[in-house]
């Protein structure tokens, strides 16, 4: 091994380096990283220019320089970069990566640990060529030396499919918010009138692309049985326009509910905490996740939180009744009445605000990344001492 327990020399492998969650999420580790001291790497497939603005200072990017095609045809010269730095530790994001990772340590004899990481929900994602991915997931996650999920029902669902890697996972939630920077993201105030009006309407806010897997078009068609209950409510959707198609049923679903002046597509953000901090609640529709992140940073903002309990981790991010509100999957009028309960009761809501504040504190990116720290040393760990065995 080429580093210390004060100075490793961490690796992340992903496909994409972009300003999606996966890529941030890799990026805020590490910036803590180097705060400690650590020497990471971050190994990407390609690189896109929205994620500049997000590499701390300090960070080494390595590009393989094979765009978006298949993470297996950087296999190679996956193999020669962990040749050239020799990590202490490579972990890797997402099926893909994951299982290239595992294949490059194979095929250049390298005696690295491989941690691999999911951030889905496996059985419920929308996978491509599912038959394929299951086959080639089976034979080589066993040979990981830890399999995380971003949240117990995760790492759950992994093992039932795949019983071989059982024993041998890990789960780590993703980081919300610096707590130290969060007053200077919560500040830029929304372009927009709802957030300047004298007398400003009740705002729901939802942060997520806009695809269906997202599940908005719940919160659409909640909102006339919201405001028939609750007044002037009005709904606000963050998130990347990625289905076109989907964005126009939206539009249409609005207007023909008698609520399309009432729903502001907000589009992307770089900084939804604008958004998140100005709402009076924070609602969540989607119909499979791993475990949200933008759960947590609406917790972080002190905004309470009605969500759907679908496959996933979300119940993991929101404890019933304690942390936020479950409703059914797909059900516009039990959502609509949890969010109308919350609304009029401000004790429950300033409970669910308190505790959801607190469970927020428990995940900054400085205890993820020593969680990551942590199971990385273990698996070190396990390595020495199966070669001392060998030997």
């Amino acid at each position: 091994m080429s580093g210390t327990e004060q100075n490793r020399r961490i690796v992340d492998f992903l496909h994409v380096l972009d300003d999606r969650a996966v890529a941030r999420q890799v990026l805020m580790r590490h910036e803590q990283f180097i705060r400690m001291g650590h020497r990471p790497v971050l190994i990407c497939a390609t690189r896109d220019a929205s994620a500049e603005s997000w590499i701390p200072e300090g960070a080494e990017v390595v590009e393989l320089g094979i765009g978006r095609g298949r993470t297996v045809n950087a296999l190679r010269r996956l193999v020669v970069a962990l040749r050239a730095i020799r990590p202490d530790v490579l972990f890797a994001q997402h099926t893909g990566p994951n299982r290239a990772a595992i294949l490059a340590r194979m095929i250049g004899r390298i005696d690295t640990p491989v941690i691999v990481s999911e951030c889905t929900h496996y059985s419920t994602f929308g996978w491509d060529h599912r038959a394929i991915r299951n086959r080639m997931t089976a034979a080589l996650y066993p040979h990981a030396d830890r399999v995380v999920g971003v949240s117990a029902r995760v790492v759950d669902d992994l093992v039932a499919h795949f019983p071989a890697i059982a024993g041998r996972t890990a789960v780590i939630p993703p980081a919300g918010p610096d707590p130290a920077a969060l007053e200077a993201l919560c500040a830029p105030v929304p372009d927009h009138p709802w957030y300047h009006d004298d007398v400003r309407p009740t705002l729901l806010c939802s942060v997520a692309n806009l695809v269906p897997r997202k599940g908005q078009e719940t919160l659409v068609e909640a909102l006339p049985l919201i405001r028939e209950a609750a007044g002037d409510v009005r709904l606000v959707l963050v998130g990347r326009p990625d289905d076109e198609g989907f964005v126009a049923r939206l539009h249409a679903r609005a207007a023909e509910l008698g609520v399309g002046d009432h729903v502001w597509l907000a589009g992307y953000r770089d900084n939804p905490f604008p958004f998140l901090s100005r709402s009076d609640l924070f609602v969540f529709a989607s119909h499979t996740e791993g475990c949200p992140t933008v759960i947590t940073e609406a917790q972080a903002c002190g905004v309470a939180v009605v969500a759907c309990d679908c496959p996933g981790g979300v119940a993991e991010a929101v404890e019933q009744g304690k942390s936020g509100v479950l409703v059914p999957l797909e059900r516009p009028d039990s959502m609509a009445e949890a969010v109308v309960r919350v609304l009029r009761d401000s004790v429950l809501r300033g409970e669910l605000i308190a505790s959801g504040r607190e469970r927020a504190s428990g995940t900054t990116p400085r205890r993820v990344a020593e969680a990551h720290l942590a199971l990385a040393e273990a698996c070190i760990a396990e390595r020495r001492a199966g070669r001392r065995r060998a030997g």
